[in-house]
């Protein structure tokens, strides 16, 4: 935290009001580079890592704007592509942890469920029951492990000298005792996105038709014009929603840290 920074801890609802005020205020700017980081992905690897890199840039300068100290989109830019295979490997990483916690319940949760089978025969209610409890357990587990990582490309994208790795680390240790508060973050989020997907759903639902009323449904030529269609409408849509998740996440990177201060205060 600098000791120009004014603003305190937020509340909930305070950082999703945040990050939809910057959304809002800088759409023209975030959609653009949100634009191209989607645009970049259809290039295997290295588009990937420009994505990645993108994507935490807008993240990037939505922290630097509730910390009221914007970033020229010009000079930010290069500081953060620079680290852009950082950012891949980072990816992985992250998809690795996920893969690997999830899986590991999984395979835990067989086994049990594999046990149960084997002492009380498969008709039992109770291996349905463990089952459920299995699967409830795997899908908290999920955003429980999310929630701790979700912010990890914002120090490497942010900070000096950080590591993929670290700035992992980072995510971990400031997210300790934050899980609801970021759960709560993205559901709101989450509703206030959701109609407009639907909107582009029920738009891609009727260009189908139309297509298909044009063209017919047996063309040759059908099948290919409503893929490209759909990319370009998942293109779009993510352009849209990227900026707003990434300027959640800049909103959370900055909340979490005050926090963190504000605690080493009262201790």
């Amino acid at each position: 935290m600098t000791k120009n920074q004014t603003i305190g801890p937020l509340s909930v609802g305070n950082v999703v009001s945040a990050g939809l005020r910057i959304y809002r205020d800088h759409f023209n700017a975030y959609f653009n580079i949100a634009l191209q980081a989607y645009l970049w992905s259809i290039i295997p690897i290295y588009g990937w890592a420009k994505l990645l890199a993108l994507s935490a840039l807008i993240g990037r300068l939505a922290y630097h704007e509730t910390l009221e100290q914007p970033e020229v989109i010009s000079e930010a830019r290069p500081l953060v592509e620079r680290k852009m295979w950082s950012f891949l490997g980072q990816g992985l990483l992250v998809g690795l942890i996920l893969m690997g916690g999830i899986l590991g319940l999984i395979l835990v949760g067989a086994i049990s469920v594999s046990i149960l089978w084997a002492i009380l025969g498969k008709n039992n209610l109770m291996i349905y029951l463990v089952g459920l409890v299995v699967f409830i357990a795997v899908f908290f587990a999920y955003i429980w492990l999310a929630s701790r990582i979700f912010i990890a490309a914002l120090p490497l994208a942010i900070e000096d000298n950080m590591t993929a790795t670290a700035a992992i680390s980072r995510s971990w240790k400031l997210t300790k005792g934050s899980v609801l508060r970021i759960q709560g973050v993205l559901f709101l989020g989450f509703l206030i996105v959701l109609p407009f997907v639907i909107l582009f759903l029920l738009i891609m639902g009727f260009l189908q038709l139309a297509l298909a009323s044009i063209f017919g449904s047996d063309s040759s030529s059908y099948p290919l014009i409503v893929n490209l269609l759909s990319i370009a409408m998942n293109i779009i849509i993510g352009a849209l929603t990227l900026p707003f998740w990434q300027s959640i996440a800049g909103v959370i990177y900055y909340d979490l840290l005050a926090r963190r201060e504000a605690s080493r205060v009262k201790h």
